[in-house]
């Protein structure tokens, strides 16, 4: 019995070198951290946009949801409109911008967002909103997607004028990570039409 179970463990040693020796399976390069730049500059740290590793998000508030929309699809770089005052009976729209979000086996990433606002005195201002962000193929790396998720709001004459602060958690599903962006706005009063 003892040769047999010496021979066994001469079997062994073979197969754990053979096994050693094959290659192991390419692994994808790991993608470089996310940088927010302007005219190819890194921008300075803002609660308005974040970045972990290679998942970005940005916060951007809009007058126009409909123009923001339509100069964000055309084919060269966009010139958004945005704000940080509003005015009560004005519809503004928080946009959310994302990139490098982490694609499924299906090709597609799925990023949600949660918003919630505060009124000036730290009090929420109205329920949490969730909704899909993203359920589609990634951008080219390096490059932004406008999410399908935003939030749109209009004070009305009993809300309080001043701060209002808008936060965005937004997660990507698929790779675990979560950010949150802020865009602090200002109400003001209406200009009165002459």
């Amino acid at each position: 019995m003892r040769e047999r179970n010496q021979d066994s463990r001469i079997l062994i040693i073979p197969i754990l070198l053979a096994l050693a020796l094959i290659p192991a399976a390419p692994q994808p390069a790991p993608k470089a951290p996310f940088v927010w730049q302007d005219a190819d500059k890194p921008l300075p740290p803002s609660p308005s946009r974040s970045a972990k590793g290679s998942f970005a998000a940005m916060m951007l508030v809009t007058p126009d949801a409909d123009a923001f929309i339509a100069e964000w699809l055309k084919p060269e770089n966009p010139s958004v409109s945005t704000t940080e005052r509003i005015a009560r009976d004005r519809p503004v729209f928080a946009m959310l911008i994302v990139a490098g979000c982490r694609a499924g086996t299906d090709g597609n990433c799925r990023v949600g967002a949660e918003f919630r606002m505060k009124r000036p005195d730290g009090a929420p201002y109205g329920p949490v909103h969730r909704a899909v962000a993203l359920n589609g193929p990634p951008a080219p790396e390096g490059n932004l997607q406008l999410s399908q998720a935003s939030l749109g709001f209009k004070l009305d004459p009993p809300d309080p004028l001043g701060r209002y602060t808008i936060t965005a958690t937004v997660t990507d599903e698929i790779a675990g990570e979560a950010l949150i962006v802020e865009q602090i706005v200002e109400a003001v009063q209406p200009k009165k039409k002459p």
